[in-house]
């Protein structure tokens, strides 16, 4: 199976499709640990898609399994443009480690062109990354073994909105009162204990410590929507800062795409056009030209990662 892949890579690299790269599998024995399956896919679309402003506003990263019968992770990035959700990196992995995912994102960085993340390059990246963790919260609750009766799961995952997506500070410790004073929190001493390890570090994940992200449009979509839609449950943020990736004094509010009425500066009406010489043009009553020779970018920026 490798040897085939292996041939596909190289015939995909020189019909300059994009770029890939593989790392075979190699099972452990005594001498030597086992070598993980990467596989890393950057199209030439992709290539384009990185120029994108978005693309160095907010990125996705989503890992899903369960694809084939060996149960292969695929990661993918993209992020949310007029257009609709545009890929910007596709990973498959053999397993889920720290060591391997990070082995394969610093391919990533290796292969994107210098102009990605809207021009910001790899080594500064976006200004936010958003991963998915929130399932592991939603797992907890549903776990038979904790005790959470059925009827009290949407309840206790109401609270922790109410908290995540609170505005301001004041009102994050209101609704924090709320949930510790509610009946509903008395009766599980296990979901007040699992509860208190995630309030020490409440500051990483509460929308009112990041109030100059620019997903406000999204926060306040998922915030006033139907409550009893459960597809609400999926979109609470944790919001981790990546002091790793850069050191800086943060990048300019008046550089937020969205304003504080929450709207969105790029009109639906935009054109976005990406030609093949790998230019962008957006019009939004007045042209903003990206080419190959503009690098007047500042690179005073913070980056921040955000788990949902």
């Amino acid at each position: 199976m490798f040897s085939h892949l292996e041939k596909e890579v190289i015939e995909f690299n020189v019909n300059r499709k994009g770029s890939t790269w593989m790392q075979k599998y190699i099972a452990s024995n005594h001498n030597n640990p086992e070598q993980p399956f990467i596989l890393v896919v950057v199209t030439n679309l992709i290539k384009h898609c990185h120029q994108l402003q978005e693309a160095g506003e907010l990125v996705y990263m989503d890992t899903m399994a369960g694809l084939d019968v060996l149960n292969t992770p695929l990661m993918i990035f993209s992020t949310s443009t007029p257009a609709g959700g545009l890929p910007l990196a596709a990973i498959l992995t053999s397993n889920k480690t720290a060591a391997t995912f990070t082995k394969a994102l610093e391919i990533v960085k290796k292969m994107i062109p210098s102009v990605a993340f809207g021009r910001w390059g790899s080594v500064i990246g976006p200004q936010v990354f958003m991963t998915d963790d929130c399932r592991v919260e939603k797992r907890w609750l549903w776990d038979s073994k904790h005790k959470i009766h059925n009827n009290d799961h949407a309840t206790l995952i109401e609270h922790v909105k109410k908290m995540v997506f609170s505005k301001t500070k004041i009102a994050l410790n209101i609704a924090y009162s709320e949930l510790i004073h509610s009946n509903v929190y008395q009766k599980y001493p296990t979901f007040q204990n699992y509860f208190k390890i995630s309030w020490e570090h409440h500051h990483e994940w509460a929308v009112a410590f990041r109030q100059l992200l620019p997903i406000q449009q999204k926060i306040r979509k998922i915030f006033n929507s139907d409550k009893s839609d459960s597809s609400d449950d999926e979109n609470m943020f944790t919001l981790l800062e990546s002091s790793n990736i850069a050191d800086s004094n943060g990048i300019d509010s008046d550089n937020n795409n969205i304003d504080d009425n929450g709207n969105n500066n790029i009109d639906d009406n935009s054109n976005n056009d990406i030609g093949d010489n790998g230019n962008n043009y957006i019009d939004d009553n007045g042209n903003n030209d990206i080419d190959d020779n503009d690098n007047n970018m500042n690179n005073d920026k913070t980056i921040e990662i955000i788990t949902t």
